[in-house]
């Protein structure tokens, strides 16, 4: 049912006709009448009739005709057809939402209707929906094999172009543009080409947002460094644009005296104290409730950060500063915004206390009301300068584009107005405007390619050949080259931005500041992201050396053959180690106290913006931050690698090396158990093995028990909570009203950080000796830490491996996972029975015995479901696919239950997925029933005979049925052994196919019918009619 976003109906609406709303009925089913059927509506009852109570659910109204279409009873029952139409609409449902009933209409059809349609009118109404299916399909061809296929070959080829033909071949590009050489691997290269195209184009305008806004100004703009220069010299400086100066002074003197008059929607005047945030914010000041102007008249920090905040942006939009107001203290921003959100009301009452420099001290404001705010002066003259500037260059700009727009008629300009989709951009609508965004995005690639990959290897080619190591570099030569050139680029233009400074020229010193800001921010991101992972990946590797028995030569030969996998798989490496670090620091932050981690970023912070960090701060800074970080990392990586293995290979020298070859002694494949791991232990061991929680219980009794030893407890946990509870309790002046919370939250909100509050610590004697101490400590348990991880789940896996399979070299990812799943379930066993037992006794007993009911029924489920439905489905796989394919005329095949269980397992996985995320049917829905009762509501016996017996019941019947027709001809015909066994192999196949044949037919058949009762609907179709609901099935 098509059905629209509109509101429900009113009164005034409910007496519309079913006829004036024909085309918007719901659709009806084909098995209805095509006559109207006289339906028994209840009229609406007279004066004298004693239920006068009967109305309509929506409208509440008794004019119409009522009607009661669902199980629906009381006030509720009734409803106008036209009402319920609407609200269906509305709610985008077709059932009711109290009792769930769906909602049933009667078609009315036209009274020429024939009995059975012609057959001329289904096969048109067939050739129609084929042509249309038809058209679709060449639409969407085309636009893949455009944008799939063309796109990324043009941006291949030309690339090749670009770099590898000389001038002298110019002449032959077209025909290297159509060649049909290596379609494939170009097309390949070309959409890599592209994604790094689009994703450096979105990079480029968002840096660039980032940069005009929040850039540092004196590097984007010339006057604001003159600005109190010009003011002083005003009289003795003579410029080119003096003539724009009296104009400027005579339009200041007009702007005194109308000051209110703007026409063009510009903000003229920068009003030196606002309103406050869109949401209003309410401030608490000596148990007194402010609004914004308030609380910047009292020097309220949140309300004064709030305006700086606001100076910020328009000093980035129109390149000059608004004065602060001359009201309360001063905004300091370099104060700790974390240690001191909400003012210290004694420090305040000094403040106010202490005699002001401007004059006498103001009263206190719960002894007099402060005076209303006078209007101040609005803004200096060059502030109206620079709007009035603008103002004159928008304008100047609307005059242009009309003047464009005239000379350019002939274009169809109103096409760009349209609402451009994703359809539309990629041409599924049908249209052929795609050709020209197909030709727009070839042509920007060539010019991307062009000057930010071909200038600036064309700069570091020369640079490298100037100083003679132009032949040396013999892995990477291009993207060494690139890398010189981009910054050989980037000092190029930090010395002409300068000599624009030197020269006044504000339009090129602007466009080259912002042009070196983006080159350093790549130049940073490529240094940070991409060279700072590879190193800390080859440190790795070197570290790891002992535990894959390799060499160092050995790597570097394997560098040499293969350098671009080599260090993408060294990128990799290092990305996933700086990310799990990176977390790890998260989640010591949220353990130990604030200022323990003083020298690493704090990346929760919502004021950490790193790319803003590589815009404002200088590159010599952001190099003494990567040497900290490299001496860092690299040292925890000796002390969870190198140190460890070295102590393996010294106390238990079996256990190295690691097995990580891709081929064994007996391949593992051939027994499924790889697949096992991977889709039922791995999985498990990632969704249920709250890594997280168990990480911050040891690190936590893990600074309980040093802190102790050391005497610093206290500086390593935070308790913050506590002490700020009691704090709160036993001091009078933050009793007052709960204010002290609410104004902290609110700051929160304006200065965009969490309200944390300093958390005082003693500092023991030898304070430097303990850290030193701690810090040994520290290196030592990681160490140990990482002994143990190689250790305990490689052995337990091996071993559990070998007592099953007898298998001794295969894969460690299969033995580390399998023995970090046994020591999770043991872990998570422990856990569990340590909980009961700590609620006393009887909790424990309780619980043991619902969980031992429990684990019975679970059991009694599991056997079938983990056992025999594998089973069953492997060996259907193995009889359709494996055994045709694999065996000859003359060969038996030979059954192998173990390997056919575990394919089954992971077959079982996958059909039940495919199950959840297909159309609705039985088993979907008996899966979701199963998912919304839980484990706790476990039903055996409904799971038993509502799952599992009909899925055993399908696969026993594919697998018996073609034995049973193979055996019955064979005993009719008298078929020989040789060609029953002939028979019975490719029956299985035999029987899916034909199996698969009857259902497609059959949807099809279900399809035709939709169809023609579509095609009748279409024709003959004059409205519904709304049936009502009777008990006994009965429906008028």
């Amino acid at each position: 049912m098509e059905v629209e976003h509109q509101r429900p109906p009113d009164d005034d609406g409910a007496g519309e006709s079913a006829e004036a709303r024909g085309d918007e009925q719901p659709s009806t089913s084909a098995e209805q009448h095509n006559e109207p059927a006289e339906n028994a509506p209840l009229e609406p009852p007279d004066d004298n009739d004693p239920d006068d109570h009967l109305m309509c659910r929506v409208c509440r109204g008794n004019d119409g005709n009522l009607y009661y279409p669902c199980l629906c009873t009381g006030s509720i029952k009734y409803v106008h057809q036209e009402c319920l139409i609407e609200w269906l609409k509305y709610s985008k449902k077709e059932v009711c939402e109290l009792c769930n009933h769906k909602y049933s209409f009667q078609p009315i059809y036209r009274p020429d209707m024939p009995k059975a349609l012609p057959i001329v009118e289904i096969l048109r109404g067939v050739i129609t929906s084929g042509l249309q299916m038809l058209k679709t399909w060449i639409v969407y061809t085309l636009v893949m094999a455009t944008w799939l296929g063309l796109v990324p070959l043009a941006a291949a080829r030309i690339y090749n172009c670009i770099f590898y033909l000389s001038f002298h071949d110019i002449v032959t590009a077209p025909i290297q543009l159509i060649k049909v050489d290596h379609v494939f691997n170009d097309i390949l290269k070309g959409s890599l080409l592209l994604t790094v195209f689009v994703c450096t184009f979105i990079s480029l305008v968002w840096l660039r947002e980032q940069i005009i806004v929040g850039g540092p100004q004196h590097f984007l703009n010339i006057e604001a460094d003159n600005e109190g220069e010009n003011g002083e010299n005003n009289d003795d400086e003579s410029s080119e644009d003096s003539e724009e100066d009296d104009d400027d002074e005579e339009d200041d003197e007009e702007s005194e005296s109308d000051g209110e008059e703007e026409s063009d929607g510009t903000e003229e005047f920068f009003e030196e104290v606002s309103d406050g945030p869109p949401e209003r914010v309410v401030y608490i000041d000596d148990n007194e409730f402010l609004n914004h102007r308030e609380a910047v008249a009292r020097g309220h920090p949140g309300a004064l950060a709030y305006e700086e905040r606001r100076r910020d942006q328009y000093e980035a939009r129109h390149g000059f500063r608004p004065r602060v107001p001359d009201v309360g203290p001063p905004y300091d921003d370099m104060r700790d915004d974390e240690n001191e959100i909400v003012e210290n009301q004694y420090e305040r009452q000094d403040r106010e206390r202490a005699p002001s420099p401007r004059g006498p001290r103001r009263p206190n404001a719960l002894d007099q009301e402060p005076p209303p705010m006078e209007p101040e002066p609005i803004v200096p003259r060059a502030a109206a300068r620079a709007n009035r500037r603008i103002r004159r260059q928008r304008q100047n700009a609307e005059a242009m584009e009309q003047a464009a727009d005239g000379d350019d008629n002939w274009r169809e300009w109103d096409r760009f107005g349209d609402e451009l989709t994703w359809q539309r951009l990629l041409g599924l609508d049908g249209s052929l405007i795609f050709l020209e965004h197909v030709f727009w995005v070839i042509s920007l690639n060539t010019l991307f390619t062009l000057i930010f990959a071909y200038a600036p290897y064309r700069f570091g080619n020369w640079m490298l050949g100037f100083m003679g190591l132009h032949g040396k570099i013999t892995y990477f030569p291009s993207i060494v080259a690139m890398l010189v050139g981009y910054i050989q680029i980037a000092g190029i233009t930090f010395m002409v931005h300068q000599a624009m400074h030197y020269f006044k020229m504000k339009m090129m010193y602007r466009f080259l500041g912002v042009m070196f800001l983006i080159i350093k921010v790549f130049l940073l991101v490529f240094l940070e992201i991409g060279f700072f992972p590879v190193m800390c990946g080859c440190w790795m590797d070197v570290c790891t050396l002992p535990l894959f028995n390799v060499t160092l030569s050995q790597r570097v030969s394997t560098f040499a053959s293969a350098p671009f996998m080599s260090i993408f798989l060294h990128w990799m490496v290092g990305m996933v180690y700086v990310f799990y670090s990176a977390s790890f620091v998260i989640l010591l932050r949220e353990i130990l106290r604030p200022g323990v981690l003083w020298f690493m970023r704090n990346l929760n912070d919502p004021d950490f913006n790193p790319i803003q960090e590589m815009i404002d701060l200088p590159f010599t800074r952001h190099f003494r931050r990567l040497v900290v970080s490299t001496t860092l990392f690299f040292s925890t990586i000796l002390l969870i690698f190198y140190i460890p293995l070295n102590i393996i290979a010294a106390i238990v020298p079996s256990l190295l090396p690691y097995n990580v070859s891709m081929s064994a002694e007996t391949p593992l494949s051939e027994l499924s158990l790889e697949l096992l791991i991977l889709q039922v232990v791995m999985p498990a061991i990632l969704e249920h093995a709250n890594g997280r929680t168990f990480i911050k219980v040891v690190v936590r009794l893990w600074c309980k028990v040093i802190g102790n030893v050391l005497a610093l407890d206290e500086y390593l946990l935070s308790d913050s909570n506590n002490n700020n509870n009691q704090n709160n309790n036993n001091d009078p002046l933050r009793n007052n009203a709960a204010g002290g919370g609410l104004a902290a939250e609110h700051q929160a909100l304006l200065l965009l950080r969490e309200p944390r509050a300093y958390e005082p610590y003693s500092r023991p004697s030898l304070f430097a000796i303990r850290v030193s101490v701690l810090l040994v400590l520290m290196s030592a348990t990681t160490t140990v830490c990482s002994v143990i991880l190689f250790i305990v789940p490689a052995t337990i896996g091996r071993t559990i491996i070998l007592l099953v399979s007898n298998h001794s070299n295969v894969h460690e990812i299969y033995t580390v996972a399998l023995g970090l799943y046994v020591c999770w379930l043991v872990g998570k066993g422990v856990a569990v029975v340590y909980k009961f037992v700590q609620g006393g006794p009887h909790l424990f007993k309780r619980a043991v015995m619902h969980y031992s009911y429990l684990g019975m029924r679970l059991f009694f489920v599991a056997l079938p479901v983990v056992i025999v439905v594998p089973l069953l489905m492997g060996t259907y796989f193995q009889l359709v696919f494996l055994t045709p394919l694999r065996l000859g005329y003359q060969q038996s095949a030979l059954m192998f239950p173990y390997q056919d269980w575990a394919m089954g397992v992971v077959q079982m996985k996958i059909f039940g997925v495919v199950a959840m995320m297909g159309p609705d049917w039985w088993l979907k829905s008996e899966l979701d029933l199963l998912v919304q009762r839980g484990v706790e509501n476990f039903a055996a016996l409904h799971v038993l005979v509502r799952i599992v017996v009909p899925c055993v019941l399908y696969l026993s019947s594919f697998i018996a049925f073609p034995v049973v027709v193979v055996k019955t001809y064979a005993f009719v015909a008298g078929a020989d052994a040789e060609w029953t066994m002939l028979l019975l192999r490719f029956s299985y196949p035999a029987f899916l196919l034909i199996t698969s044949v009857v259902v497609f037919v059959r949807w099809q058949v279900v399809k035709f019918a939709e169809l023609a009762e579509k095609i009748k609907n279409d024709r003959y179709l004059v409205g519904t009619q709304l049936v009502n609901y009777e008990k006994n099935g009965i429906r008028s």
